[in-house]
């Protein structure tokens, strides 16, 4: 491997890094953002006799389970359909899904002839 290629595959990891690393953040600030919006309703008179600060890891424990379970949800039933229509969109893959196809019958054609 070349030197080109190896900055290109060392940037490509450092952004795939980056993003694992945000979206580890995004959680965190999701459960300090909903400690925050508590905090508030607790200041304003709501929630009388909850102290938030003996219960906050227990709201980011749920807080990050409710992630998860999205998270496996949107996996397990949309990111097939979404990876379809992008594939469908892409004319490349269309021609790809074409010549595969074709490469199928001309199997199937040649199997029956060895059979025969």
């Amino acid at each position: 491997m070349d030197v080109k290629n190896k900055m290109v595959h060392g940037i490509v990891y450092l952004k795939l890094v980056m993003q694992r690393s945000l979206s580890w953040l995004s959680l965190l600030n999701s459960g300090m953002i909903l400690y925050l919006f508590l905090a508030n309703m607790q200041a304003k008179g709501h929630f009388p006799g909850v102290h938030l600060k003996d219960i906050i890891f227990i709201i980011i424990i749920v807080n990050f389970l409710i992630m998860v379970i999205l998270g496996i949800i949107d996996r397990k039933y949309f990111h097939e359909i979404e990876n379809k229509l992008m594939w469908d969109v892409n004319s490349d893959v269309k021609n790809i899904r074409l010549m595969v196809k074709d490469i199928k019958e001309i199997k199937e054609v040649l199997s029956e002839r060895n059979k025969v």
